[in-house]
């Protein structure tokens, strides 16, 4: 949503928020899937947090294929 499809964050809502893009090598280095699950569960500066909106399952599907497609 905030960040888009392409990790890029050009989306109204991540522009009206400031969304890095998380194709950069600041974001992308020693990124785990446990990384990404903490930053759902507990957000980030101005991204809200997912915990208890997401369930556990859920949170491991997105840092999975969060991993998967941009940490390389």
């Amino acid at each position: 949503m905030c960040h888009g499809k392409d990790g890029v964050g050009e989306t109204k809502a991540g522009k009206m928020m400031k969304t890095p893009d998380i194709n950069v090598a600041e974001w992308k280095n020693g990124k785990t899937a446990a990384d990404v699950v903490k930053t759902l569960r507990e957000g980030l500066g101005k991204m809200p947090k997912y915990e208890g909106k997401l369930s556990d399952e859920e949170l491991a599907a997105v840092a999975e294929y969060t991993v998967a497609r941009f940490v390389k």
